[in-house]
């Protein structure tokens, strides 16, 4: 039997929950950044979902290297002795390793994304300027691991002595402006070219 509002004999409103449509809840979210994904439950995924599923946990990697880098920037300034500092190596060892997943991961899937999908190409604004902020953020990395570099070779041969004092030059190569300065413009960029891959300027 169908319900009627006893007043003006309208119909009712069905009970229960409504359904919403992947599109509208896309729409909602109000990113367009996962519109590419067309992953439907039990039926499996395209290329195009594998590829975006890699380049966002390229990203993932990206983001969780630079932030033991800058977990390690922080504690290396408060470091004096070889011990100390060397304590560190395991995890920028770590990020070391993720940083270089995170860079390779999101330059390759994501111009390979960029080209098989349809509504984008490799020339649209806002993949240049992802590809122009990757490579900014990457050489301001590679500088900022070139300077940090030298400050553990530097514990490593005091250790190898048997110093494991304060040093003066150890202190003021953990403490190098020039290596935290381009270490947080590495991570200012990555964090703007992720904001420049969500909300996709010129699309």
């Amino acid at each position: 039997m169908q319900q009627h509002d006893g007043r003006r004999g309208r119909q009712a409103a069905p009970r229960g929950r409504p359904k919403v449509s992947r599109d509208d809840m896309i729409a909602l979210a109000g990113v367009p950044f996962f519109a590419e994904m067309s992953y439907v439950p039990g039926r499996g995924m395209k290329l195009d979902d594998w590829l975006l599923a890699l380049h966002l946990l390229s990203a993932v990697a990206l983001v969780g290297a630079i932030t033991i880098f800058s977990i390690a920037l922080f504690a290396l300034r408060s470091a004096e002795t070889p011990g100390r500092v060397l304590a560190l190596g395991p995890a920028v060892k770590i990020a070391n390793v993720a940083v270089a997943i995170g860079i390779a991961g999101t330059i390759v899937f994501g111009v390979w994304l960029a080209i098989s999908l349809d509504a984008y190409q490799v020339w649209d604004l806002w993949v240049i300027l992802a590809i122009v902020g990757w490579a900014v953020a990457t050489e301001s990395g590679r500088r900022t691991g070139v300077l940090m570099g030298g400050a553990f070779e530097r514990a490593g041969r005091l250790a190898a002595e048997g110093k494991d004092g304060p040093d003066a030059e150890l202190t003021a190569a953990v403490r190098s402006s020039q290596a935290s300065t381009l270490h947080w413009v590495s991570a200012a960029v990555t964090l703007l070219v992720l904001l420049d891959m969500i909300w996709k300027p010129g699309a």
